[in-house]
Formats: C-alpha cells, sequence, structure tokens
C-alpha cells in the first residue's frame, strides 16, 4: 500500500477504487466482494476491451489485488472513503446552475480561491443579503442515506 493514501500517484485515486474495479456496492459484504470478483475474472479472461473502467482495460491482476484488498479492514476502509455517495436525483438542475450563476457573479469563487481580496468582503456581503437560507434546503440535493457498513476486524467479523 502507499503511504499517503490521498496522494495522487499517476492517476486519480477516485477513478478507480477497489469497490468500483470489483463492481461492488459499499454496502456489499466479502461473500459478494467474492462473487463480483469472479465473474469479473471470467468476462476479462474473455473480452476484456468490453468492460472498460472509466475508458481503461482492466486486467485480471487487478482484480485480483482489489478482491485482496477489500479483504482487508484497511484496504476495505480506504475503499469506502474513497467512494462518493450516489446522487439521489431530487436536485432540480436548473436551480443548481441559477445557484452556481449567482455565486460566480457575486464573486464567490473569486474569495474562496484568494484571488478577489479587494473585492471579498463586497462579494459575501452580496451574497449574504441575496441568498434566503430557508430556500437553500429544497435547492440543494438530498445528502442521502447515512448508512455505513460494518467495519470489520481482521477475521471479518463486525467490530462491535
Amino acid at each position: 500500500m502507499v503511504d499517503n493514501v490521498w496522494a495522487w500517484e499517476g492517476g486519480n485515486p477516485y477513478l478507480s477504487t477497489a469497490l468500483q474495479v470489483v463492481d461492488v456496492d459499499p454496502m456489499a459484504d466479502q461473500s459478494a466482494v467474492r462473487t463480483r470478483a469472479n465473474v469479473r475474472r471470467r468476462r476479462i479472461a474473455h473480452a476484456a476491451d468490453r468492460f472498460p473502467l472509466f475508458g481503461r482495460t482492466l486486467t485480471v491482476a487487478e482484480i485480483n489485488e482489489a478482491e485482496e484488498r477489500l479483504g482487508t479492514p484497511r484496504g476495505r476502509l480506504l475503499a469506502e472513503l474513497l467512494t462518493h455517495r450516489p446522487v439521489t436525483g431530487d436536485a432540480d438542475p436548473g436551480e443548481l446552475a441559477d445557484l452556481l450563476d449567482l455565486l460566480d457573479t457575486t464573486g464567490f469563487f473569486e474569495l474562496a480561491a484568494g484571488l478577489g481580496a479587494q473585492t471579498a468582503p463586497r462579494a459575501v456581503t452580496d451574497l449574504h443579503d441575496t441568498l434566503d437560507p430557508r430556500v437553500l434546503p429544497a435547492i440543494l440535493p438530498d445528502p442521502g442515506a447515512r448508512t455505513f457498513a460494518p467495519l470489520l476486524d481482521d477475521a471479518a467479523e463486525p467490530v462491535r
């Protein structure tokens, strides 16, 4: 394993987590991981180019490594931390685009990037005066369910 799991060494670590390589949900148990890994290995052995992951052709060795990583508590936790929650679909893209335009016109992004030091106070004041905090929950997407897979010990048993 790498020393700094958050370092981008050779590519974006979010694009090929062990869960994505094996093609399982973060809530999948160890038997589901084994089953999906076997299915992926067979598919890769017969026609690897038909099953790319984000435009990259996988190898059987990569699937073996991903299955092995998901078999350890540390590897499983790392894969879960690198996996984004799916979008709930409740948000209206038009409303989110309006919010993006509002943030852009008030100079909020310049403030966040540290580029607009002279205009930052005015941008924050304009943004605060423009946004109604009672409306934001209806515009922003639902954060989704807050359930997590159980943390497993070295014997693949849930930690209590």
